[in-house]
């Protein structure tokens, strides 16, 4: 089955299973005064949506009418999950500093029972549930280790070891924990915001480059090419697309050239994993004397 079929297929559970997973903590947590369970249910919607605009973009690109450079079509996808995070900080912001207002104002005090638990391992299943199903889909390997990795899992149970614990203690009248797992949550969801929003800030800036210096060292080796020069890279650090000018014989015909700028393409993508698409622009090697 291609990609795209695979995405469409799991497109709509991965959202499904994103609110799911975050909507019930964050409903609990405003209902019950309970505010770390409810700053924990932001940090889990930011991070699946995280992954649903990961597995959006693959989907996204291979609507593009030219498959080798969808490029233009992927920053659709990256604005999405700018606005998308910046949204979800700021409205998870507002909302845990009026809940923690409203508790000191008004002493309340947390409540804990059954469903609290069972929202908990509900949410961690259908997380580890998620990530199971994203290794169907077949992303990158980048893609992979950053959202795939079993470490993402170990993860994911440390945290919900964490949240249980807290129930456990608040039940127990040890309310002080809601305020320091409050803000334990917190340092994730603002670590997880500014990660996103820095992430797609760069790939739509095209921040991503390679060091021109090697670029040109490798061309240059190449017989037939020298005088690399003019490289520029754009796209992301796993999805990079590269054009540069390189200078040979004006005696060489045409032809000749189509396997040198061959083997400029494979050697770079073979030296660069993260090399997509490579753009050679050929010149003629000026001589002493001649005008520019």
């Amino acid at each position: 089955m291609c990609r795209k079929t695979l995405l469409e297929k799991y497109f709509f559970m991965f959202v499904f299973l994103i609110f799911f997973i975050s909507i019930p903590k964050i409903l609990y947590g405003y209902f019950y005064d309970i505010i770390y369970l409810e700053t924990s249910g932001y940090y889990s919607l930011l991070r699946g949506f995280s992954i649903v605009f990961i597995a959006g973009n693959f989907y996204v690109t291979s609507l593009s009418p030219n498959s080798l450079h969808p490029y233009g079509y992927s920053k659709y996808v990256k604005m999405g999950q700018f606005l998308v995070a910046l949204g979800i900080g700021i409205i998870s912001l507002l909302l845990i500093s009026h809940a923690l207002i409203g508790k000191y104002s008004y002493q309340k005090v947390p409540f804990i029972d059954m469903s609290g638990y069972i929202i908990v391992l509900l949410s961690v299943t259908f997380y580890l549930l998620l990530i199971h199903s994203m290794k169907k889909v077949q992303f990158p390997l980048q893609e992979e280790k950053k959202y795939n990795h079993s470490n993402n899992m170990k993860k994911e149970v440390a945290l919900t070891i964490i949240t249980l614990i807290g129930l456990v203690g608040i039940e127990y009248g040890y309310f002080f924990l809601d305020i320091v797992l409050s803000i334990f949550f917190f340092s994730f969801l603002v670590k997880e915001t500014l990660s996103v929003i820095w992430e797609s800030s760069s790939f739509l800036s095209d921040t991503s480059s390679l060091d021109e210096k090697q670029i040109c060292n490798l061309v240059n080796s190449i017989d037939g090419a020298s005088e690399c020069h003019n490289v520029r890279a754009h796209g992301t650090d796993s999805d990079l697309y590269v054009d540069l000018h390189v200078c040979m014989d004006p005696k060489i015909k045409i032809i000749q050239t189509k396997p040198i700028v061959e083997q400029i393409e494979s050697s770079l993508k073979a030296s660069y994993s993260s090399v997509r698409d490579v753009t050679v622009h050929i010149e003629p090697i000026k001589k002493k004397g001649d005008f520019i």
